[in-house]
Formats: structure tokens, C-alpha cells, sequence
């Protein structure tokens, strides 16, 4: 059936002329480049606009981008000039005059590419789909921005098959329980972006939800976990996240080399497909895995500790 509706949507984007070229991967950590990626497809479908990404250079990338860890669902483009000239905008750089001449030149880029939409054309049009209704019933697609979110996600969250193996021995070695509370807290850079919650706020916004004391924690912060074993024995908490883990820091991470970030996006992923089954997630909408939670699950299994309803983050 999946494969069935992602075959459909390949027929209608590739019936479109005027191309979009989404860069993903160029600037932040995977679930803000994947999140933007979503609200790009369905903007192109709304506006008969041909998708396609360029990801050689993902900073998630091992050797291919996308394809190291997903099936490809649409044209993967290879023009290197999208490196540099397709970009979110005035993300590059800070200083107004080298910014000036980066326009320029992205300016100059897009001249020559005349059938070809970037980042840099589109990305305040993406980023406003929020009072939109979709309706594509060849795509069994009908409803509001969440809900069309929902039916992307089930056509581009595809493994490969390594992928899919190493996602698979990762959840099996934890023995999870049938039924379980998925937490999302967030640690290491993201105060940056929110004010970061006390563990007791989870906790209790699960303890009004459900009678379920069993649960599983997506943490990049190993004392996090430490925390609420010591002041919650009544719980079970299972984690994929290590002792040695203290804290995500973006830019450090892009650092390290490309085996150890193909591993640790692997066990990104198997706690997300954790957390996507289970009977309730609680997190923060104002984090990129809760926002993409809030589209991948049903509404009523997601709840936010800081902002009440889902948004585009």
C-alpha cells in the first residue's frame, strides 16, 4: 500500500515542470532539516512544483546523503554549485557586507538556473503552510497541515536495508514492553532554542495521562537518566543513550567523524521509531523530534511539556 501511494506521488511530481532543489542537511541537525524538507513537499505539491534534493554533502551524510540510510522517493540532484549557492537565507553568514556579496553571487546562481527554485526563493513561502488544508486522495491525503504531514512522512521515512537492520537489532536489544510511555527531554545546545523543563514536569504530565509506570527516554544526557531512576524507582526507564553521553552540542558533532555520525543517526533513529510506537509520547513542540512526533503520530498520543499545541518550529 505504502509503496503503492509513494509510486503515485512520483508520477505527479515528476508531471511538474518548474523544479524545486531542497538542500538537505546544509545547515542544522537532521530533524530540522527533515522537518523543513516535509513542509517543502507538500508546498511543491500544493503549488505543482517538481521536488527534488541535493544531500551529497548532508552534514548527516556518510558517502551518497540520503540514500546512506533511506530508499530515495524522488530525484536526488548532483550540480555541486548547490553546496554554496542554495541555502536558507543569510544563513551563511554573519557579517553584512561578505553577506551582501554571498546574495550576489546566489543571485547570479539562480540566473543561471532560471527553471530551478531554491532555498533561498522559498523559504518563508515553506514556512507559512501553517493554515493550509490538503486534500490528494490518490495520495490518501485529506485534512490539515498535521494530517498531510502525517501521510509524507509514511512515503519518505523508508529504510534501506542496512538501515532497517541496524534500526531493528538496536530496538530489539532493549526487550521493550508491549505497552510504555515515550519521553523525549532534551539536553546538551538546545536551551538555545527553549527554555529546557525539569524532569518532574514529564513525569507528571505522564502520572495524569496514564497508569503506565513503564517508559522509554530519548536523551542525549546519560544524567538525565540517572535523575529520574534515583527519583522515580516505581518507574522503568529504558534509554539507548550511553553512560559516556553528556550532551548534544551541534556544532562539536559535526565534528566527529563520519562513522561515528552514521551511528549515532542510527540510534537517533531507532529511538524515534521507539517513541513513534508508543502508547503516548511527551516532549516539548518546541524541539524538532517533537515537532516531527507531532506529525508522525496520531494527535491524541502526543503531548507537549512548554507550547500546548503543535506548530511549526
Amino acid at each position: 500500500m505504502i509503496q503503492g501511494r509513494v509510486s503515485k506521488y512520483k508520477e505527479i511530481n515528476d508531471s511538474y515542470s518548474k523544479e524545486f532543489v531542497y538542500h538537505l542537511g546544509c545547515e542544522a541537525g537532521f530533524f530540522s532539516e527533515y522537518n523543513n524538507m516535509i513542509l517543502a513537499i507538500l508546498y511543491c505539491l500544493k503549488n505543482q512544483i517538481h521536488f527534488s534534493i541535493y544531500s551529497k554533502d548532508a552534514n548527516f551524510s556518510f558517502s551518497k546523503g540520503w540514500s546512506d540510510y533511506f530508499i530515495p522517493f524522488c530525484d536526488e540532484k548532483g550540480n555541486f554549485l548547490h553546496r554554496w549557492f542554495n541555502r536558507r537565507p543569510n544563513s551563511r553568514f554573519k557579517n553584512l557586507f561578505v553577506r551582501k556579496i554571498d546574495n550576489y553571487l546566489s543571485y547570479k546562481f539562480r540566473i543561471c538556473n532560471k527553471n530551478c527554485l531554491t532555498l533561498t526563493d522559498l523559504w518563508d513561502d515553506i514556512r507559512s503552510l501553517d493554515i493550509e488544508t490538503f486534500n490528494y486522495p490518490e495520495l490518501d491525503m485529506k485534512g490539515c497541515l498535521q494530517e498531510a504531514c502525517q501521510k509524507i512522512i509514511q512515503y519518505t521515512w523508508q529504510y534501506n536495508i542496512q538501515t532497517k537492520q541496524l534500526v531493528c537489532g538496536y530496538i530489539s536489544s532493549l526487550n521493550l514492553p508491549s505497552h510504555y510511555v515515550g519521553f523525549h527531554i532534551r539536553g546538551g545546545d538546545k536551551f538555545i532554542e527553549a527554555q529546557l523543563q525539569d524532569v518532574d514536569v514529564y513525569i507528571k504530565k505522564a502520572q495524569s495521562l496514564s497508569f503506565l509506570r513503564e517508559a522509554f527516554v530519548l536523551t542525549d544526557d546519560y544524567s538525565i537518566i540517572q535523575l529520574l531512576r534515583s527519583n522515580y524507582p516505581e518507574w522503568t526507564f529504558y534509554t539507548l543513550c550511553k553512560p559516556d553521553e553528556h550532551g548534544y552540542f551541534h556544532q562539536k558533532f559535526k565534528k566527529q567523524s563520519k562513522i561515528i555520525i552514521k551511528e549515532q543517526h542510527i540510534k537517533l533513529f531507532a529511538s524515534i521509531d521507539i517513541l513513534a510506537s508508543s502508547d503516548l509520547f511527551i516532549g516539548t513542540f518546541s524541539s524538532n523530534p517533537g515537532m516531527y512526533l507531532g506529525m508522525r503520530m496520531d494527535v491524541g498520543k502526543t503531548f507537549s511539556v512548554d507550547i500546548p499545541n503543535w506548530l511549526i518550529w
